[in-house]
């Protein structure tokens, strides 16, 4: 887990100090893979995605899009093609 280390000098006493900074506590459920949790998290970004996009989609005017070139930067423009 993370860890910070603090090197502390004190009057010629030196300490190097090690603390816990985070801790990712999980479930068992949340470690293991599952095709039936990985559907539904799918479903629900799809769901994300297009609404997001659609609600952005409102105007009076044509709507474009700029990619970035990263791998999600079609998804949105793909789905505002489909938007009527």
């Amino acid at each position: 887990m993370g860890h910070s280390a603090i090197f502390k000098t004190n009057f010629g006493d030196r300490d190097l100090i090690f603390e816990k900074y985070w801790d990712l506590s999980l479930s068992y459920e949340e470690r293991t893979f599952s095709t039936k949790k990985l559907n539904e998290l799918s479903e629900q970004y799809y769901y994300l995605l297009e609404h997001t996009v659609r609600i952005r989609h409102y105007a009076d005017v044509k709507v474009g899009s700029a990619l970035s070139g990263g791998w999600i930067a079609p998804q949105p423009a793909t789905l505002l093609i489909g938007c009527k």
